[in-house]
Formats: structure tokens, sequence, C-alpha cells
């Protein structure tokens, strides 16, 4: 039997029909113990469905923190689902500390994979932020959002304004982003020195510390090893503490 042979898939497929009562008397424990064996191979479903076992107490006692544990791993893999779950977990700060960053980044993950109900809630969240600029990207003449599917190319010019094809690309810039680009590649570029220069100060202290610690350690490799007579009095001070 592929179960006892270790078959994931398999043990993934019997725990379902536990689960229903499919050809099996219907046991929520006995499909608990059948994901969990699958989970522990990595099997990202049955990590996700371990994770809705845990959230609604379902044949085990119920417990958020593990069912964050079991998401997080499925979401890691890709599990779209998973990385829904684990949002709201952190939008709640449910089994996770609260987090509107963490959730905006799974719901990303999960919106970019086609999730319509992480789109609306990435939505609803930079409203909420008050976020003029949308997180998940959408074409800016038909408002399309992007998906892994469906990448978008940006704008050749200003390098900020995005499409999800060359038709729409042509009929913005006939719109009016034609007059817009020059502007927008003026602002980038702007942001982008103003971010450089802010960065300098930073730097330079850095390279002065730099500086300062190749000095100090030639200092001390021209010193013999044998302690100054103030050196050797700071020593003996010491040694009465």
């Amino acid at each position: 039997m592929a179960v006892k042979q270790g078959c994931p898939n398999a043990m993934f497929d019997l725990a379902g029909m536990y689960e229903r009562g499919e050809g099996v008397t219907q046991s929520s424990e006995e499909a608990m113990k059948l994901f969990t064996l699958a989970a522990n191979q990595r099997h990202a479903t049955a990590q996700y469905n371990l994770g809705v076992f845990y959230e609604t107490g379902k044949g085990v006692a119920e417990s958020y923190d593990r069912a964050s544990k079991m998401y997080t791993l499925a979401a890691t893999q890709g599990h779209v689902e998973s990385q829904y779950m684990l949002g709201w977990a952190y939008i709640r700060g449910v089994g996770v500390a609260q987090s509107n960053a963490m959730a905006r980044k799974w719901w990303l993950k999960a919106a970019l994979r086609e999730n319509k109900n992480a789109i609306q809630n990435l939505k609803r969240l930079d409203k909420r932020e008050g976020k003029t600029k949308p997180t998940l990207p959408c074409c800016a003449a038909c408002g399309t959002n992007k998906t892994i599917r469906l990448p978008f190319k940006l704008c050749s010019q200003c390098h900020t304004t995005q499409y999800c094809n060359r038709g729409c690309q042509m009929s913005h810039w006939k719109e009016g982003h034609k007059r817009e680009c020059k502007r927008l590649k003026a602002a980038a570029e702007a942001a982008a020195a103003a971010a450089k220069k802010a960065s300098l100060p930073k730097n330079k202290k850095e390279d002065d510390a730099n500086k300062k610690e190749v000095a100090v350690d030639k200092e001390c490799a021209n010193e013999t090893s044998t302690p100054s007579r103030h050196r050797q009095q700071q020593l003996n001070t010491n040694d009465t503490f």
C-alpha cells in the first residue's frame, strides 16, 4: 500500500477520505494523523489543511500558534491559500505578532498568483493606510492587476509607469503620458539623486571610522610586547579591584 510505503500524496488522499467519510468511517482524528505524516514530508496542501484544523479545532485542540506555523511552512513553498491565510494571521495578530507590513507581503504574493480575496484585501489595506500608490501594480491604461502570468513592462523613458501590453502603452501615450513622461522621469531622477546625497554623510562617517581603526592598528603594531611604565601602572591598578 502506498501509504505504508511513505508516499505523501497517498497519505494526503487517504486523509481526505477520512475527513469526508468517503469509503471509510469519517474521522477527523485519523485525517489529522495522515495529514501530519504528509506534512512532515513537505506536502504543502497537507500543511495548509493542518493549519485549518488547528485554527478551527477540528480533530485537534485549537491552536492559532500551530495554525500559523503550518500556514508559514506551506506559504513559503508557494501555496496560495496559505499565503492568503497567513496574511490574515498577521493583520489580526493571531498566532503571530501583528504586522500590516507582513500581511501586505503575504497578500501580495497571493495576489500575484491571482487570489481575488488577497487583491481586495490589499486595496482595503492601502486605503486604510492612505497609500496613493497601490501595493499591487496595475496597468496605467486599463487598470489590470499585475500577476505572475501577466508581467508588466515599464515605460522605456520614465521607468515608472507600467503597462500590461503594447496596446495599452500606445493608447496611454496618446492620452497624456507623452506630456507627463518627462516630468515623471525628472522627478524619479531627482529622488534618486536626493537618496544618494543623503547617504553620503553616513558613508563619510564610516570611512573616517575605518581610517581611525587602521591608525589604531598601526599604533598597536609598533608597540613592543613590554608595556610602558604608565601602562604597567594602569595594569597594576586594575589588578587591585
